[in-house]
């Protein structure tokens, strides 16, 4: 679990890696004084790169508090943009991010 105020992060959330995509679950609803990963984005790529280096995953998605799977887009370790999924499923999502990129 990544807890807000670490170098800079005000999001929280768990985390879980499947088939080299790293799913964030947004824990702002258990956590009122947190930011959701939506409005923290920047801040959570740039906590993932950095503490999650070496784990394998190459894309990033993330539930957001609608239970919406959605990707954040990055440029290396750098927040780019939001990309949709749409998915309510996790295993749906990841299989969606795998394919757009074979």
């Amino acid at each position: 679990m990544a807890y807000g105020n670490v170098n800079n992060l005000k999001a929280v959330f768990t985390y879980t890696i499947l088939d080299g995509v790293l799913c964030l679950v947004d824990l702002v609803l258990a956590a009122p004084t947190a930011m959701s990963i939506t409005n923290d984005a920047e801040a959570v790529v740039h906590w993932c790169f950095k503490e999650l280096d070496g784990l394998g995953f190459d894309k990033i998605i993330y539930q957001d508090t609608d239970g919406i799977w959605d990707e954040l887009v990055t440029d290396g370790s750098e927040f780019v943009r939001f990309k949709a999924i749409g998915e309510r499923d996790i295993t749906t999502a990841v299989q969606k991010v795998r394919n757009e990129s074979t």
